[in-house]
This record gives structure tokens, C-alpha cells and sequence, in this order.
């Protein structure tokens, strides 16, 4: 063999013979399917892996025609559930007519749960038709929206408040369900009218109408008003306006008549000699001169003339629209008879310190209060106030003291009052002295007509004792407490500085007294401590209110025990005697037939007369009340300066008032009790001398 044919054998020994096709594709196919087996098994892992760990979620829609979508991946849908791991997956919700839904919803550890999805519808539109007006406003939910009829777009779904206004119609309101979801609704608007038709003539017609300040023409008319309260005048020159307040409703039309115009009033000027006379135009009191008034024309009037010590002047007239009459009373002194003597009989007798001769004569003098004064060199001047009545002679004997007299009885007034001698109080009252005293009070079972409480009883006030001349005023117990109102009676003020106080009580006036006492440096005369009443210091000769035996006998007449009243025995009471309830009286109850005094309330403390002691308003004006505790039957035994019950729930109310009238309630006997203060119970004050 020689070399050549050595090495080509070689070759032939290591050259790679290639499988064949088949031999390849065995093989490669085991390969694939390991790898599948392999493969599946992972998946298989996989699954069971996210089966048994994701959570039954149930996406529930409303709409409920929703196209549900869970982007997140991964997720798995079976039937109506999903299979979602948990943690936040993002979820899309579609329906027709809804605001798209886009958003997260999270996924918790519970095996089975649901979420809900509400979609927002989208908004929808509103068809307004309109009548009777060709236009108004829409408001929705309080916001203008334009005006109607229209189709307004985009009405946000929901329940909204409707509106629909216009000039001189009602408004018209709904509460309406918008569905939305791009539908359109219709609503029918009828507006009704927002007034009425008022019809309304004069005589004589053409008189110009108003509506508050607008005029809408002349009488006769027919008009429309708006609805609501309406004040309707109707005016014409030379008479007097119209006015009434009427209440619209809707459709409700008015039909007020044919008004028969009143002309304007006249004016009636009216002065007087002497000034401030009362003035009465027909029975009603109206003030006092000079005096403006107006007056109902084309009509007969009359006009009263009142003053104290005048005599009544009454005067008929007729006046004309617009025009003025101006007139002046001269009143006539009312005179009477006052017969004065004197010792000694020179003595110079001065009126009103106007000299009139000798003192002993017979005047005749007008029925109002006067000033007298006596006097002779080498004696004590005597002065005091008298009022003389009509149709009755009033007699004085006076008796002047020489110097010496007057100068011992000073000495002793002193030693009894303890160095002070006063007769006007810190608040400028005025107090008369009394003593010595024998009385009898109550009255005859005939003359009360069976009243058990006003038995006959004498009493002995040995004990001197003052008593104000006035009850006390406003303005005094207002310098006690500066906050004290006495109040109102409807209209008309109880609350004027020289009216008497009142709506006070039992309690307050003793404190009053007390305050008064520490004012002029006396001993209180009540023990008042924390509130309540503790009891009194007899021996004491601080302020205090008047006992009901020193009140009853201070108020009556000259006379005593035969005189019923202040001014005697007749019933009613003389013209201008007191403030009771007269005809101007406004309150409930009765009233003295043909009395008139000038008030309706309360008047100035002193407005009248004073009685024959100098005390004014004993009868009328304020009731007052007393120290005394009330007791239904009196102790009927002589008494020596009582004090009455030693306690009690209540306390006395002597006098009558500005609400009095029956002839029982204005005796000087009438006695009666309550608790509480009112608007016609005041007080005046008293204490003892020494």
C-alpha cells in the first residue's frame, strides 16, 4: 500500500456521517413536548396559585344596563363574578344617558364581596310652555336661569326647585323630578294674577284715590291692587281724607261702596278771663285755656267753661268747613258767704294780702281758695287757707294769740318735738298738725246698706300727730327710687311729676317713711329688715302712714259723725269736688252720672278743693293705704290712739279714687284691703308730734 492510498483511508475513517431526517424529528418533537409538559405544569401552578389566593368580587351597576370593564390585570371573569386579587384595581362603568364611570375600587380580604357602582345621570332637558303672558323669568334651584317659554338644556338631574315669575302674577313653584340622561320633560306654567279688582265711588265723586303714596285715578273707579295690606286714601279739596286699610287677596275683588265724604273740620280759638279754665266741647273734656281746637262743621256744638270758684259758662255755635272761630270766655265768680270775727275786733283782716278793713265783717268771696290773714300790732299774725262753698255760710272765730302766748306754745312745741320744729318735709311736703281728738268711725248699717266691716267705734287721738296736706307725688318718691315709673293707664300717663304715686306697695311706702325719717334725722318708725316687716317703734316720731282712725277722721267734714263724705251728705257729689269716675272716664265699671271733673286718670295732687282741715284729694284721685292691718270686724270697744291688729295678711285701703263712683266707695267710713299695689293706690304720710 503505498502512502497515498494510506492517507485517503485515513480520511474515510473520520468523516461525520449526518442521522437522517426522521432520526431528527424524534428527536426534536421529544424536546417540544417536554418543554410543553413543563410548561403546562407552570400554568397549572400558576392558576391554582391565583385561584386560590384572588377574592369572588361582584361589580354590581346601576344603571343596571352597564358595560362592566376591570382594567387592572390580572383579573378573571366567571358568570357574574370576578376573580381579583386583592389590593386597589382600577374598574370602567359605560351606560347610554350616564357620565362615564372610571375609577378604583378596593379589593379586601373577604372571600366573597360586592361593590356597587352608581352612575350620574347626564343632564337632561325642560320644555316650558307659558300662559297667560307671552314671558316670564325661570329660576331653578333659587338661580335665574332666562326666560320662558323655551326648551332649557342642561338641567342637572335630581329633584329642583322650580320658579317661574313675573310682574303682577302670583309665583309659580314646583318641586319637580328632572330625570336627565339627555331626555326632555315638559311642564305647563299658568300664572295667576297677584291682585284683585277694587271698585270704590265718593260723594262727591272725583276725588283723587291713592295706593299708600301712588295715585291710580279718580272716583268712581274700578282698579287692580296688588295683593298684601294696602292703605287707600281717598282725597278731595275741602274735605276731609279718607283712609282704610284693606287686605288684597288674590282674586277676591273689593267692592267698598260709594263713601260719603266728610267736610273739613273748622278751628275753634278759645281763650278766657281769668286763664287755664277746664274747657268741655260736648261733654268731653278736651284741656284748658287758651286752647286750639278743631271742629266737625255745619253741626250745633257745645262748649263748657269750668273753673274753681266761677261759675259754669256753656255756649252753643255752629262753624263752618275751614273756617275759624275765635271766642273768649268771662267767667263769673261763684260767690258765697264767709262771715269772720275776731278778738280783738281791731284787728286788720288781709285776703289774698290785699288789706281789707277791720276784721270783723261778712264777705261774700268766689268758691276758690283763699288766703286769710289777721293780724294786730302787739299779737301773733294768724293766717290759714279757706275755700268757701256755695250755698253755704262759712263762719270763723279767730282768736289772736298776744306774743307772750305764742312764744310759750313755740317753747313747748320745741321740748315736745325734741329741738326740731318743722311742718315740711325733706321732699318739700307740707303737714298740718292735729290733736286732742274725739271721733266716732264707721257708719250706720243703713248708710252701708249691711256692711259688717264698718261698724260704729269711738276713738280717742289724744296723741298730736301730724298728717300731709297731699298724698305723695312722683317726683317726691321718685327721690327714694329714681327708677319708679307709677305706669300707664291704656294710653294716658299715671307717671307726671305732681300726679300722686302709685302702683306701690304696703311695703314700699313704709320704707319710703323710713328713708323720709333718716332724711329729717328721725327715729324710723317701722322695723324693716332683709325684706320684710319686723314690727314698729310706737314711741317713735319718724314718718309713718296715717292710722285708719287719724285717716277717717281727717277726711271727714265739718261736722263729724252726720257727714258721710268729704263735702257732706248729698249724693252725688257737688261739680268739681274730686277726681272720681266721671263721663270721661275709659275704664270698666260704673261712672257719676253729670260729673265731670277734668281727668280721666290720675290729676296734680291739689287739683280741688282742699277740706275744711286744709287736706286735698281725701276723696278721689288715689286710694291710700294705712298703717293699720286689715281686720273684717274692727274692735267696736273705745280705743286710745290705735294702731289697729297687731299683724295680718293684708292692711287697709281707706278713700276712694279716679275709679270710683258708687256712693258706698267714695263715704269717708269705706274701708277696704288687698296685697298687691295698683294703678290706683297711693299713700300720703303721717307721724306722732312727740
Amino acid at each position: 500500500m503505498n502512502q497515498h492510498d494510506y492517507q485517503n483511508r485515513q480520511v474515510e475513517t473520520i468523516r461525520f456521517t449526518p442521522p437522517a431526517d426522521d432520526e431528527l424529528k424524534t428527536k426534536f418533537k421529544f424536546k417540544a413536548e417536554v418543554f410543553l409538559v413543563y410548561s403546562l405544569l407552570l400554568l397549572s401552578l400558576l392558576s391554582v396559585w391565583y385561584i386560590l389566593t384572588a377574592r369572588s368580587v361582584s361589580i354590581v351597576a346601576f344603571p343596571k344596563v352597564s358595560s362592566i370593564n376591570v382594567e387592572s390585570w390580572p383579573s378573571i371573569k366567571i358568570g357574574n363574578r370576578w376573580l381579583l386579587r386583592s389590593g386597589k384595581r382600577e374598574v370602567t362603568v359605560r351606560s347610554d344617558g350616564y357620565y362615564p364611570y372610571s375609577g378604583e375600587i378596593l379589593v379586601s380580604s373577604d372571600h366573597l364581596q360586592t361593590h356597587q357602582i352608581n352612575l350620574v345621570p347626564l343632564p337632561g332637558k325642560l320644555a316650558v310652555s307659558l300662559e297667560p303672558i307671552a314671558e316670564a323669568d325661570l329660576y331653578i334651584d333659587g338661580n335665574l336661569i332666562g326666560k320662558v317659554p323655551n326648551l332649557i338644556e342642561a338641567v342637572e338631574a335630581g329633584r329642583r326647585r322650580i320658579e317661574v315669575k313675573a310682574p303682577r302674577y302670583q309665583p309659580f313653584k314646583i318641586n319637580m323630578p328632572i330625570t336627565g340622561q339627555r331626555k326632555t320633560q315638559s311642564l305647563d306654567v299658568r300664572l295667576e294674577p297677584a291682585w284683585a279688582t277694587i271698585q270704590i265711588d265718593s260723594t262727591p265723586s272725583g276725588a283723587n284715590v291713592f295706593v299708600g303714596k301712588e295715585k291710580i285715578g279718580n272716583t268712581p273707579i274700578q282698579a287692580e291692587i296688588l295683593q298684601g295690606n294696602k292703605t287707600i286714601t281717598l282725597r278731595n279739596k275741602g274735605y276731609k281724607d279718607w283712609v282704610k286699610r284693606l287686605k288684597i287677596n288674590p282674586n277676591q275683588p273689593i267692592n267698598i261702596g260709594t263713601i260719603v265724604l266728610s267736610k273739613n273740620d273748622g278751628v275753634l280759638k278759645l281763650t278766657s278771663i281769668p286763664t287755664k279754665v277746664t274747657v268741655l266741647l260736648d261733654s268731653d273734656f278736651k284741656g284748658e285755656t287758651p286752647l286750639t281746637l278743631k271742629v266737625s262743621p255745619d253741626k250745633s256744638h257745645s262748649v263748657k267753661f269750668q273753673k274753681k270758684g266761677y261759675r259754669l259758662l256753656e255756649k252753643y255755635f255752629t262753624i263752618k268747613s275751614d273756617n275759624t272761630l275765635q271766642f273768649t270766655a268771662e267767667l263769673t265768680p261763684e260767690l258765697a258767704k264767709v262771715n269772720i270775727s275776731t278778738t280783738p275786733p281791731e284787728a286788720e283782716l288781709l285776703i289774698n294780702d290785699e288789706p281789707m278793713g277791720f276784721a270783723n265783717q261778712s264777705l261774700d268771696l268766689p268758691t276758690f281758695e283763699h288766703k286769710i290773714t289777721v293780724r294786730k300790732k302787739g299779737y301773733a299774725t294768724y293766717e290759714t287757707n279757706i275755700t268757701p262753698r256755695k250755698n253755704f255760710e262759712k263762719r270763723m272765730r279767730i282768736r289772736l294769740k298776744t306774743l307772750e302766748e305764742a312764744s310759750q306754745e313755740n317753747s313747748l312745741s320745741r321740748q315736745n318735738n325734741r329741738g326740731r320744729v318743722t311742718n315740711v318735709t325733706f321732699t318739700g311736703q307740707k303737714l298740718k298738725l292735729f290733736g286732742n281728738i274725739r271721733t266716732t268711725l264707721g257708719t250706720t248699717k243703713q248708710e252701708s246698706k249691711g256692711a259688717s266691716n264698718q261698724p260704729l267705734r269711738r276713738v280717742f287721738l289724744n296723741r298730736p300727730f301730724y298728717i300731709s296736706e297731699t298724698e305723695v307725688r312722683n317726683i317726691d318718691y321718685r327721690q327714694f327710687i329714681a327708677s319708679h315709673s307709677s305706669g300707664k293707664f291704656g294710653s294716658l300717663s299715671l307717671d307726671e311729676d305732681k300726679q300722686p304715686v302709685s302702683n306701690v306697695s304696703w311695703l314700699n311706702a313704709a320704707l319710703f317713711c323710713n328713708w323720709l325719717s333718716r332724711r329729717d334725722g328721725l327715729r324710723p318708725f317701722y322695723v324693716i329688715k332683709y325684706g320684710d316687716l319686723l314690727g314698729f317703734r310706737p314711741d317713735s316720731t319718724g314718718y309713718r302712714m296715717p292710722t285708719e282712725a287719724e285717716w277717717e277722721w281727717a277726711s271727714k267734714a265739718k261736722g263729724g259723725e252726720k257727714n258721710t263724705f268729704i263735702w257732706g251728705t248729698e249724693y252725688p257729689p257737688p261739680s268739681q269736688t274730686g277726681n272720681f269716675a266721671d263721663e270721661s272716664f275709659k275704664g270698666d265699671g260704673e261712672k257719676i252720672i253729670d260729673y265731670n271733673d277734668g281727668f280721666t286718670v290720675s290729676s296734680p295732687v291739689a287739683s280741688f278743693v282742699s277740706n275744711d282741715k286744709g287736706l286735698f284729694d281725701m276723696a278721689g284721685n288715689v286710694a291710700e293705704w294705712v298703717h293699720d292691718f286689715y281686720k273684717a270686724t274692727p274692735e267696736t270697744r273705745p280705743e286710745q290712739d290705735p294702731l289697729g291688729p297687731i299683724g295680718g295678711n293684708s292692711h287697709v285701703i281707706k278713700g276712694s279714687s279716679w275709679k270710683s263712683s258708687s256712693r258706698a266707695s267714695l263715704g269717708s267710713a269705706y274701708r277696704t284691703f288687698q296685697e298687691k299695689r295698683a294703678s290706683d293706690l297711693g299713700f300720703r304720710i303721717a307721724r306722732y308730734a312727740r
